[in-house]
């Protein structure tokens, strides 16, 4: 009832979460907190009971990834190359010399403001006969394969774990405000 009397009194408009690296939600609900004098573990299942009576809405919010280790919601993105795994993946203009073969990254064929086949070094000048641009694609640096899209892990900086992104946890986090249609009720049950 502290809760809904702050709320309807106007002095808490809506709840919204905050990010807390330190929470072991890794979010937390301070002026809820505030209020009741409780801590964040407490927050959520008050506020959904809230919810479940009638006397608060939700809308989602954000979605929180988490290790499935340690919990934790400070995570990395890593970009691997599907075929053999390693990290070290390139984007940008890939280009494909049509005499050789030879495909990379547009930075590999530039030399002295031209473009060079870094394979067999031979000065490539007209689009289409030439050479062609395969458009933005990433390129592994340590297979040398051409990927449309890398496979994405998750590196947690708090255990260190890699995790695949069908592996990670996640946790979405809402936003509360009052019902307005149950002001009435809520007014008339906070008389004595």
């Amino acid at each position: 009832m502290k809760l809904m009397a702050e709320m309807l009194d106007g002095n808490i408009v809506d709840i919204r979460p905050q990010l807390d690296f330190t929470s072991e939600l890794g979010f937390s609900y301070p002026i809820v907190e505030k209020v009741l004098e409780v801590k964040d573990r407490e927050v959520v299942p008050i506020l959904e009971s809230l919810v479940s009576e009638g006397m608060l809405e939700k809308k989602f919010f954000d979605r929180l990834l988490r290790c499935p280790q340690c919990q934790s919601i400070n995570l990395r993105p890593i970009l691997h190359c599907p075929k053999c795994g390693a990290g070290n993946v390139s984007r940008g203009r890939i280009m494909e010399h049509l005499v050789c073969n030879y495909i990379g990254l547009e930075d590999e064929f530039v030399t002295d403001g031209s473009y060079m086949c870094p394979k067999c070094h031979q000065v490539l000048k007209a689009i289409d006969s030439d050479y062609r641009s395969l458009g933005l694609l990433y390129k592994c640096q340590e297979c040398m394969e051409v990927i449309g899209m890398p496979r994405i892990k998750w590196h947690c900086l708090k255990c260190f774990t890699i995790t695949a992104e069908d592996k990670v946890n996640k946790t979405d986090i809402y936003h509360y405000w009052l019902n307005e249609t149950k002001r009435s009720l809520l007014e008339f049950e906070r008389k004595p």
